[in-house]
């Protein structure tokens, strides 16, 4: 049985001291940034940050809203040599039905801070 391919981008800071690592390898994308030696997992253990955006966006409370499901990328670019623009879809269960949405993440990597916001949303 032969092992999956990995098949992984990378998008180097302007300055080449960070860099975003995109697997694209399973189900869902795994994005994972590279500051200096550390390296941090996006959108995994506070990828539910995002509801207040999406409730806002679709006119509901946040308690009504499901588990968002891990991000697809679409896009990334720098601002500077420490701030990093992530363009994304997800989707979220409403009711019975999925809706997908996507959002802009632009990431600080000198504070490690995530500033959020949802710049586009639309139903299924």
């Amino acid at each position: 049985m032969a092992a999956p391919a990995v098949q992984i981008l990378q998008v180097p800071s302007p300055d080449n001291a960070n860099s975003l690592m995109i697997d694209k390898s399973g189900r869902r994308d795994v994005l994972q940034l590279r500051a200096g030696v550390k390296v941090f997992r996006l959108f995994y253990d506070d990828i539910d940050a995002l509801k207040p955006y999406v409730a806002k966006a679709y006119g509901i409370p946040a308690a009504k809203l499901g588990k968002i499901a891990q991000p697809i990328y679409k896009s990334a670019k720098w601002l500077s040599a420490a701030q990093l623009q992530i363009d994304c879809a997800s989707s979220i269960p409403l009711g019975d039905a999925e809706h997908e949405f996507d959002f802009t993440a632009v990431i600080d990597t000198t504070r490690h801070r995530y500033y959020r916001q949802t710049t586009k949303c639309h139903y299924c």
